[in-house]
């Protein structure tokens, strides 16, 4: 039998610094506001975005200092807008854009904070004919702005303007404009610069993600004549991008089993992102209104879903086994609206936005939550027989035990027995498994009789 061996600390009377579930983020400190925008991470702080009213209406943003939450621009340098910023884009200098209307003008407009100040980009200003609005916007590494939405230009077609720091131009004239036959709902720019459109705009019956190189557009486009998992895109709402440049869509896409699902380009066509056996179908968000990731390659989407028999706001993680909800049972977001927005920090952890349910009251009130990692959904627990987290893990997994003379087994995903532990301490304790001297790959951690926990060893 081959043999690992696995340093184990058992933990009986330190409290591990984990969370149980879902936690607000400045619990409160945002209840006064009157509806919630986007979030954003970048360089160690958390953004959101979001509407307040006083007398008027108030857009704004506000940064978490790990004690409460901070407006960014107070008095003059205020953002002055009177919407709800909907996205928070952030270049390689860490500038922070945000999109909305001026309250002087009621235009549309790009705000870019530098960090003592709103700055207009451009104020409205564009080569569009009908201007009826901007619906989603992104940054490019060189710090360009791109903005689509309802934009027409003067042949009727919808298209994406650039600011380039002095104006507004179409992306594209002539036979290299975009050409879309619809509004344009999800805008994202990968690490070469090219840029990534996507919506209700539709070439052979299926909506489509566009993609801009620089001198034209091209088209990546779901047909049923390729041997992929994708049958139709009615609606692209979301793109994400990940750090490898794999591209994310999701909305109303149906595979082919007709099922909602999330898509992701391979290079040649979409594929349905799952391992054949476990799928988003059944408790699927209705349709994917939110993706993001983290950089250990974990994939979150959000939208609205059977959860529990019920309709409510749910997360799912994909982390290229299986698809989990994030938080069960009395570890879930409470009952609330729509999820708003969702992010991730460079410590992995899962932050949501929206409208949600105080824990003990039946109050609702805009806020931001996060969750840590642990206790997600039942195929990553064992159907509750092993708690462990982190999934992926890389250097440490922990692990609930409850039980004395418990015994822990560990295989490959080949079956191959690696190393049987047991715990020697009673009462409630957390085990500490070192990882250092596993290959990568996926192992499978498991009790007599209980279904096992897979996890991920990056």
């Amino acid at each position: 039998m081959k043999t690992l061996t696995l340093l184990i600390l058992w933990l009986f009377c330190i409290t591990p610094a984990f969370s149980q579930g879902w936690e607000e983020v400045g619990a409160n400190t945002l209840k006064n506001n009157n509806f919630f925008g986007a979030l954003c991470y970048d360089n160690g702080i958390l953004y959101a975005s979001g509407l307040y009213k006083d007398t008027v209406l108030h857009g704004y943003v506000s940064k978490w200092n790990g004690e409460q939450w901070q407006e960014l621009g107070t008095g003059n340098n205020a953002l002055n807008f009177i919407s709800t910023p909907y996205k928070i884009c952030v270049d390689e200098e860490h500038n922070i854009y945000v999109l909305g209307q001026l309250r002087t003008t009621e235009k549309w407009c790009v705000m870019k904070w530098n960090g003592a100040s709103w700055r207009a980009q451009g104020a409205g200003d564009s080569v569009f004919s009908t201007y009826k609005g901007i619906y989603t916007f992104c940054t490019d590494k060189d710090g360009n702005v791109y903005v689509a939405g309802a934009l027409n230009d003067t042949g009727g077609r919808y298209n994406v303007a650039k600011w380039d720091g002095t104006k507004w131009q179409q992306l594209g004239e002539g036979s290299n404009a975009l050409n879309a036959n619809d509004v344009i709902m999800a805008l994202e720019a990968n690490s070469k610069g090219n840029i990534y459109a996507a919506g209700e705009f539709k070439l052979l019956g299926n909506a489509y993600v566009a993609k801009w190189d620089g001198v034209s557009w091209s088209t990546l486009i779901v047909t049923n004549n390729k041997p992929n998992d994708i049958y139709r895109a009615n609606e692209i709402r979301v793109l994400y991008i990940d750090e490898a440049d794999n591209i994310y869509a999701g909305g109303e896409i149906v595979s082919a089993d007709r099922n909602n699902c999330l898509a992701k380009w391979d290079g040649t066509s979409w594929i349905k992102v799952d391992n054949g056996n476990n799928s988003l179908n059944a408790d699927q968000p209705s349709s994917i209104d939110l993706i993001t990731g983290d950089k250990a390659g974990n994939i979150y989407v959000a939208g609205m879903g059977i959860v529990q028999h019920m309709w409510q706001p749910c997360v799912k993680k994909w982390d290229g086994i299986s698809w989990d909800e994030v938080g069960i049972g009395s570890n879930s977001i409470h009952k609330n609206e729509r999820i708003r927005s969702i992010c991730t920090d460079s410590a992995g952890i899962l932050y949501a936005g929206g409208m949600f349910m105080d824990k003990h009251t039946t109050d609702k009130y805009i806020n931001v939550v996060k969750f840590d990692g642990k206790s997600l959904g039942n195929n990553l627990t064992g159907k509750g027989d092993i708690n462990a987290w982190p999934n992926p893990a890389k250097d440490i997994l922990y692990i609930e035990v409850n039980k004395y003379d418990e015994e822990y087994y560990l295989y490959d995903i080949k079956g191959v027995l690696m190393s049987k532990m047991q715990n020697k301490m009673s009462g409630a304790a957390t085990n500490v498994i070192y990882l250092h001297d596993l290959a990568k790959g996926t192992y499978l951690l498991k009790k007599q009789n209980s279904a096992p926990f897979l996890f991920n060893k990056l």
